[in-house]
């Protein structure tokens, strides 16, 4: 069952006090011989909820859950229900489990989050689901990433078939994880090859839009109706970055059948002071020997919009410690990657277009490749157009950035949207994007005009996400939303 993590958008139309409430939302889709289900998982953080204090002198914080699926704009389910962190002397994080039976389709997912002390301190998250039922061919469930994963002679909400399964927050194995722990089923295998067969799952590394084996282990498998799996791999020496876990179904040929994957995050920047290789390194007459621990510092810094992802926090090891030779190595290591020809061409020339972004977008507070105008120009290139408003009333200087072709996401006529609500020179920061894995709010209008109040479309929470037109207002002509 493929933990799929609600990172698409992240609607928060109420006014905020000092509490932002935040919960990891992921979900699967499973089936049983008779129907479809979704499991649905919550983990809401104790650092943005009230928790209050009991007569015992415990902590305990409640937040009231709405569910909605809706398809083709109607109504098909809905749910709502209180839940409540287990008392404590001091805030923890808790957990829900729901699943739902629903008929196969596709569903718009919205799920409003609300602190039951401060009904200001609420959240919505969307997601479009796909809830499938195949009955007439080979199928895999969707894979639930783990965060841990053990026998259990006990009952409770994670305990399925004896086992205890924690799903993983985020889908980040952060510095401690050392083992990737998953949960997945196999369907109708004794009905579509009928003899035993070859099950595969390995770890891929995700760079530059293409997938490479890391590891891999192979298992025989006994046909069955339904199959349940329970699998650990072993992460200590995957270096931080972006990865997925494939688990492939094979014929006894090693054939593929079917495949399933999930994506994660692995940030593991202890290891690069493990590295053997480090100690081998000599700068020696390299581009990267001749360069000061300023520019090294400065060259690093730049590198954030094009790493690899999880990277950062590698790059952030590197400098805290401020040791040039990893420094070096680090710089040197990533551009022979990126140009084995001529690393030091491949360096200057990222680096002349990082200079120009730095003084183009140097808010006087951080470089300027570190502004998310900066960061996103250095990420995705120079924008097609660019129009932007100063002084349009009830808004913020904004601007509505267009890429006619964005290859990095494979898409076209894609947006972002900035705005600069401090009003401080250059402060631009990222409201909206229509590119996949951005920042995506489909409520930007109500954010972008919250001096509107009175002006939105929509009758409720839910649905009022856009700003009634007007003769003054351009944005939603400028986005390209009649």
């Amino acid at each position: 069952m493929i933990t799929r993590l609600f990172l698409v958008c992240l609607i928060s139309c109420f006014a905020q006090g000092l509490l932002a409430i935040e919960a990891a939302v992921t979900y699967a889709a499973f089936q049983s011989p008779e129907q479809a289900y979704l499991e649905l998982y919550l983990r809401i953080s104790s650092a943005g909820i009230t928790f209050i204090s009991l007569p015992d002198s415990n902590l305990q914080a409640r937040a009231e859950i709405e569910i909605h699926f809706l398809r083709d704009d109607q109504e098909i389910h809905a749910d709502h229900f209180t839940l409540s962190s287990p008392p404590d002397t001091q805030p923890v994080d808790f957990i829900a489990l729901q699943r739902y039976a629903l008929p196969p389709g596709t569903y718009d997912l919205r799920l409003k989050l609300q602190d039951e002390a401060d009904p200001e301190n609420a959240k919505l998250y969307r997601a479009t689901v796909e809830l499938p039922f195949v009955t007439d061919q080979l199928a895999q469930s969707d894979i639930q990433l783990l965060a841990s994963l053990y026998e259990t002679d006990q009952h409770g909400l994670l305990i399925r078939n004896g086992m205890f399964m924690e799903p993983l927050p985020y889908r980040y194995y952060g510095p401690d994880a050392q083992r990737l722990y998953f949960y997945h089923e196999l369907y109708h295998t004794d009905q579509y090859i009928g003899q035993d067969f070859v099950l595969s799952y390995s770890i891929e590394a995700i760079r530059n839009g293409h997938s490479e084996v890391v590891l891999q282990r192979h298992t025989r498998q006994s046909p069955a109706e339904i199959i349940p799996l329970y699998g650990q791999m072993d992460i200590s020496q995957l270096t931080s970055g972006l990865y997925q876990l494939a688990i492939e179904i094979r014929d006894p040929n090693k054939q593929l059948l079917s495949r399933k994957t999930a994506f994660f995050q692995r940030s593991n920047p202890g290891l690069w002071k493990d590295q053997s290789w480090l100690a081998a390194f000599d700068p020696g007459l390299l581009f990267v020997g001749k360069l000061s621990d300023d520019s090294l510092h400065y060259c690093l810094r730049a590198l954030n919009p094009v790493l690899p992802q999880g990277d950062m926090e590698t790059i952030n090891w590197i400098l805290k410690n401020k040791d040039r030779k990893s420094m070096q190595a680090y710089l040197y290591n990533y551009w022979s990657g990126q140009g084995p020809e001529d690393p030091e061409e491949s360096y200057r020339n990222y680096m002349q277009i990082a200079r120009a972004v730095d003084r183009q977008f140097n808010s006087g507070f951080r470089y300027g490749f570190e502004t998310d105008r900066g960061y996103i120009y250095l990420k995705y290139g120079r924008p097609t157009e660019i129009e932007g408003r100063e002084n349009e009333p009830s808004a913020p200087p904004y601007e509505i950035w267009t890429y006619d072709e964005l290859p990095a996401t494979r898409q076209n006529n894609v947006r972002f949207v900035f705005y600069n609500p401090s009003l401080a020179p250059g402060d631009y920061r990222l409201l909206h994007s229509t590119a996949r894995g951005e920042l995506q709010r489909p409520d930007w209008q109500r954010i972008l005009y919250k001096n509107a109040p009175n002006e939105w479309n929509g009758k409720d929470f839910l649905e009022g996400t856009e700003v009634i037109d007007n003769f003054h207002r351009s944005s939603r002509r400028i986005f390209g939303e009649n």
